[in-house]
């Protein structure tokens, strides 16, 4: 399987088919496995390039070691990915979380994408948005330390046996 190496942190992707580079960008409770399910690997490989990365933390990608996942990592593993692989300018397909990464990446360097379609890849809605506002962001990052911490002192299942 093919990977590239960002700042220590293994991201795997993999490439089919032939023609001008197409990356496929997934979302946040996916993998690059989703392109497949639905149908666009079998529909675009005969016309492009396709290269589907799982983003960090996602499918056979490597997880961050502190489980802290800031939207510049996600937007530096494309920008590698695009350099490593010298796919500029490329056409991307992205969703949900992946359309936000590939709407920053674009803006940072606009020359190196031809076209991009991003689906849902804005952020929150408005509603959402005045719902998270209800509660202050210092008590939401009590929360958050409340539960990174909770999560950190979880022990892993165990079994009697591996049957």
């Amino acid at each position: 399987m093919p990977y590239t190496d960002n700042d220590g942190v293994r991201i795997h992707y993999e490439v089919e088919g032939d023609g001008p580079p197409l990356v496929l960008q997934h979302g946040l409770t996916s993998n690059m496995s989703r392109w497949r399910a639905h149908g666009f690997v079998d529909a675009l490989k005969g016309d492009y390039r396709l290269i589907m990365i799982d983003t960090r933390g996602h499918g056979d990608s490597e997880w961050n070691m502190p489980g802290d996942y800031p939207i510049t990592g996600y937007v530096y593993d494309l920008a590698q990915l695009v350099h490593q692989l010298g796919l500029a300018p490329v056409t991307i397909v992205a969703h949900s979380l992946g359309g936000n990464i590939a709407l920053r990446f674009t803006g940072l360097y606009p020359d190196q994408v031809r076209r991009l379609v991003a689906i849902e890849g804005l952020g929150p809605s408005p509603a959402m948005q005045e719902k998270r506002l209800e509660v202050s962001f210092d008590e939401r990052m009590r929360r958050w330390i409340h539960d990174k911490r909770a999560a950190a002192a979880r022990l892993p299942k165990r079994y009697a046996s591996f049957e």
